[in-house]
């Protein structure tokens, strides 16, 4: 193996959060988004999931194949303690973030695939 390989890159760590933050919600902090892998208190260091595939809350109507939104200000999502809420409306003031995986559960729930941290810009764009 190369010895220059850090980690797989399916997690990130973040230094210092911006607000409590809840385990297995949908967070961005430091420029990335993912789920939270442990609860995190403000200004504490913690793990962001950044791929992978994850049960979270959804909106309304959410539907297999249905690509989720996330606000965002000129393509960056602000950082958040609070779990971040997806829309499945695709604007110049959103980001795509996931892809449904399953329908949406009477719950509130769906399986969604994060998306690439790359594509940080806006859904559309004007």
């Amino acid at each position: 193996m190369a010895k220059n390989r850090k980690s797989s890159g399916s997690r990130v760590k973040f230094v210092s959060a911006s607000a409590n933050i809840t385990s297995g919600t949908f967070v961005a902090q430091e420029g990335w988004w993912g789920i939270a892998l442990d609860t995190v208190a403000s200004g504490a260091s913690g793990w962001l999931a950044v791929e992978g595939e994850w049960n979270i809350a959804v909106p309304a109507s959410t539907v297999l194949g249905d690509i989720l939104y996330a606000p965002s200000s000129a393509g960056v999502i602000t950082e958040s303690g609070a779990a971040i809420t997806l829309s499945r409306t695709a604007s110049n003031a959103n980001v795509p973030v996931c892809k449904a995986t399953s329908d949406r559960t009477s719950g509130g729930y769906a399986n969604v695939i994060l998306g690439a941290q790359i594509g940080a810009k806006a859904g559309t764009q004007v």
